[in-house]
Parts: structure tokens; C-alpha cells; sequence
């Protein structure tokens, strides 16, 4: 007589993915055609409308491939692609820049060249992008990672939920008593002062301190981030910044639907700098105490502004940023 042994597999955490997956950055009708009919039977496909979207949906999303349009309003594709690789998790991740024919030679062709794995001229054909994926597919080795969702779920859940940025999971939940405090309690004013210049941040930060939450960012490139995470309802922004100044953050922040009931001051040097768009709320460098103090005081008494109920309290904001109580 035979007997016979039943092996009980142990659990080896999420399921392989059958295809790799491909997050494509942009809206260009045409490049999401040729993406869509390239991916069509070797790789599955989520999108994000511009950088912002992708900054916010990378953890979900768990690309083994970036497709990104290397032209997008405020956020440029080399931008986008230099704030995720800032993310060990996809420092490694291969992208395809997509270059308009304009650019394929010169200066950005260059920039996009040194960001991204390889570039494709605008407009690409499926057949060009296919080559291109297959290409990086074998040099790169590339497999399918395991993913937490799959495509289905995603899509889902976006329907349902819209975005959530990946700052905000896994934060731990106030207790109770800190739960009704807070609903209790009128929100403050949250500032985030962005400049590269060290001591006006510091300035605008020591002269505001007392009556709001204030939060300072001297490298552009993580404001991004901390806009979702945090949710400022008035931003101090430089307009003559590296890589991504003031106006062009303000551009982004317009085209994200949760951003846009933030108010902005530009911060504008008296020489230089892009100019902000008419009609919006500036200061120009260097000013006083008591002028900044009366442009805050001029946004928060305007008819329509109102505080957003924070997801994350200064106190976390404070830790995660790494500052002592001192400035509490």
C-alpha cells in the first residue's frame, strides 16, 4: 500500500504577476495609443495624467516599467523621473522617455538622456515603443515583481476613491481622546515656505511661527510630496528657484483637483525669476516682518478661503521633517 504525503505550502507573501507592468506618465492622445497598442498582449498598462498623479500613485501602481512624455505642464518628465528614483524602492526602475522631435538633438536631449534607460522621438509608433520595451526587457532581464493590487483593483479603486497619496498610508491613527480634540479644535493656518535660500525660509518661518503651523522646503523637487502629504492652505514659493521654480509648481498644483483651494505667494527677487501669472498675491524680496505678516492677514480674510481639516497633525508633520520642539 502507497501512502501518500499532503505538502502544505508555507506563504510566500503576494503572488507573482503574470505580466510586467508599465506605468505611462501623460496625456498625449497619441503617445497613450501607441502605448496601449505596444503593451497590448506582453504587459499590462496603468496610466497617471502628469507627474504629480504618478508621484502619487507610485506605491500603488508598482511599475517594473516608466513611460514618461518628457514635455508636461510645470512637472517635466525628467523631473518626475528624478523625484522617483529618489525612492530606493524604484531607483532602479528602467524608463523610457518620450522627447518631442524638437528636442531630439541639443541640450534636453541630453538632460532626458542622462534620466532615463532610453528616449523615443515624439511622435512614436507602437512598433517603435514594442522594440524599445522588448529591448530593455532583455537587457535588463526584466521579470514581473509581485504586486500588492493588480490592475483590476487599481482601477477600482480609483473610481471609487480617487487619489490617495502614498505619504498618508500607513500613518498611525490618533487615540480617541486625540481624535476628538482635534475635531474640537479649529484648524490652524498651515504655511509651507519653499525657497532655496536657507535664511528666507528661516525669516518667513520665525515671523509666522507664533500664530501657524509652518513647514519649510528648500529643495523644489520634494514639494511635490509634501503638498499631498501635508496639505499647506497658503504657500510661500520662490519664482526663481533650479529645476522647478514657483510658477511652475503653481501650474501643477492647478491641475490636480485635491491642490487647487490652496492659496499661493510668490516670493519674487527684484531681478530674474519667471513672473508670476497676473492677478496672483506676490512679495517681492526682501521684505519685512510686518509686510509678510499683512499678506498673510490679506489671503486669510479674503471671501472664499477656508483651513483644511488636516490628515496628518503638525506634531507628525514635525517628526517626519525631523525638527525638535523647539519651534513648537
Amino acid at each position: 500500500m502507497i501512502s501518500t504525503v499532503t505538502v502544505t505550502a508555507e506563504p510566500t507573501g503576494p503572488p507573482p504577476a503574470s505580466r510586467l507592468r508599465i506605468m505611462q506618465i501623460g496625456d498625449d492622445p497619441g503617445t497613450v495609443q501607441a502605448v496601449a497598442e505596444a503593451a497590448r498582449e506582453l504587459f499590462e498598462v496603468v496610466r497617471a495624467a502628469n507627474g504629480l498623479e504618478a508621484l502619487e500613485r507610485l506605491d500603488r501602481y508598482e511599475p517594473d516599467i516608466i513611460i514618461a512624455d518628457a514635455e508636461m505642464p510645470a512637472l517635466s518628465g525628467t523631473d518626475t523621473v528624478r523625484a522617483i528614483r529618489k525612492d530606493a524602492r524604484y531607483a532602479s526602475v528602467p524608463v523610457v522617455l518620450l522627447v518631442p522631435a524638437r528636442d531630439a538633438t541639443g541640450p534636453r536631449q541630453t538632460q532626458a538622456a542622462k534620466a532615463a534607460d532610453a528616449c523615443l522621438e515624439k511622435p512614436a509608433a507602437a512598433s517603435a515603443v514594442l522594440r524599445v520595451l522588448q529591448d530593455l526587457v532583455t537587457q535588463r532581464n526584466l521579470r514581473p515583481a509581485p504586486k500588492q493590487y493588480s490592475v483590476e483593483e487599481i482601477r477600482h479603486y480609483y473610481r471609487r476613491f480617487g487619489p490617495v497619496s502614498r505619504a498618508e498610508e500607513g500613518v498611525l491613527l490618533p487615540s480617541l481622546t486625540e481624535q476628538l480634540q482635534a475635531a474640537a479644535a479649529e484648524p490652524r493656518i498651515r504655511i509651507l515656505v519653499v525657497d532655496d535660500d536657507r535664511s528666507v525660509v528661516q525669516a518667513a518661518r520665525d515671523a509666522l511661527d507664533s500664530d501657524y503651523e509652518t513647514i519649510g522646503a528648500l529643495d523644489p523637487e520634494s514639494v511635490p510630496d509634501k503638498l499631498i502629504a501635508y496639505q499647506p492652505d497658503i504657500l510661500l514659493i520662490d519664482t526663481a528657484m533650479p529645476r522647478l521654480d514657483g510658477v511652475q509648481i503653481y501650474h501643477l498644483m492647478r491641475v490636480n483637483r485635491r491642490l487647487r483651494g490652496a492659496r499661493v505667494v510668490f516670493l519674487v527677487p527684484p531681478e530674474g525669476g519667471t513672473p508670476p501669472p497676473a492677478g496672483c498675491d506676490m512679495l517681492t524680496k526682501p521684505f519685512t516682518v510686518d509686510q509678510l505678516k499683512r499678506k498673510i492677514l490679506e489671503v486669510v480674510r479674503r471671501p472664499g478661503f477656508s483651513r483644511a481639516r488636516k490628515r496628518v497633525p503638525y506634531a507628525e508633520v514635525r517628526r517626519r521633517e525631523g525638527e525638535t520642539p523647539d519651534r513648537m
